[in-house]
């Protein structure tokens, strides 16, 4: 029985300290079936055999015996495996080689961060702010890409956006290359709209980038300084936008100077590189 195999694999992972053992254990059986979450929870509930969810060819998504046993042999030897991988403290996205963002569904393995559920909020942010100033064709940075996961999300979320991704591993390049190819073949707009970039950040912005302000604490525009008009108002909205846009920048700048920055986890958005009202 299904529910049983899982209640023993999650015994498995509790003691080896996962804390969250039940899930992590459907996830992995679901991996080996080539299923669903869903179908392995339907499973469970009606009390079904892992016979019911074994492919007819015999093979399963992380077959290890080549399709040469039964297909519940196969399913089993897979899914042990996983488990054994798992109660190492293995990351679980790195055991199955992929992981959900937002729309997409990104590969990973060593050499990438895996993508965290709060970057997802840092998209939803940005795609807000867009949105708020009616920006039409956003052009933008996705410093330190990684997986992609935050510059992919935008490209193939906000029609006509432009990214340009850069990251400084050539080995984590490689992920940002995986999930671009795979995004591509779900959204094909994007593949002349997303660019990827392997460079440390100082290199590749003085070659490439539009020049950004060098002053490290503030902008360089001029508030107006009449207050008695509408010009005033608008002045004061445009120049508080240009020393927001300006600080960002020095602040990047001064945060990114440093030789291998890029290779910090963290994902730097360069919003500098967004006219307002774009449209075109």
């Amino acid at each position: 029985m299904i529910a049983d195999l899982i209640r023993q694999a999650a015994a498995q992972l509790r003691e080896a300290g996962i804390e969250t053992p039940e899930h992590d254990a459907k996830l992995l059986l679901a991996e080996a079936v080539d299923a669903e979450l869903r179908d392995i929870d339907k499973a469970m509930l009606m009390g079904e055999g892992l016979d019911s969810l074994a492919p007819a060819g015999g093979g399963c998504r992380a077959a290890t015996g080549g399709g040469q046993a039964d297909p519940v042999t196969n399913i089993l030897a897979a899914f042990h495996a996983m488990l054994s991988r798992r109660a190492k403290r293995e990351p679980l996205q790195y055991i199955t080689g992929h992981t959900p963002f937002r729309y997409l569904d990104l590969q990973v393995g060593p050499g990438v961060f895996i993508p965290r559920p709060e970057t997802e909020t840092v998209v939803q942010a940005g795609l807000d702010w867009l949105t708020r100033h009616s920006m039409i064709h956003p052009r933008m940075v996705d410093l330190c890409a990684g997986s992609g996961a935050i510059g992919l999300s935008i490209v193939s979320e906000v029609p006509g956006s432009q990214v340009w991704a850069v990251e400084l591993s050539p080995r984590t390049a490689e992920w940002t290359r995986r999930n671009l190819a795979v995004t591509a073949k779900r959204y094909p707009s994007i593949a002349s709209n997303y660019q990827l970039e392997v460079a440390d950040w100082p290199r590749w912005r003085n070659s490439t980038a539009p020049s950004t302000s060098s002053s490290p604490t503030r902008p360089t525009c001029h508030k107006p300084t009449s207050p008695n008009n509408q010009k005033y108002a608008t002045g004061t909205r445009n120049w508080r936008y240009t020393a927001v846009r300006q600080t960002a920048r020095s602040s990047l700048n001064a945060l990114l100077s440093a030789p291998g920055a890029c290779s910090s986890p963290a994902a730097y958005w360069l919003w500098s590189m967004i006219s307002p009202k774009a449209s075109d």
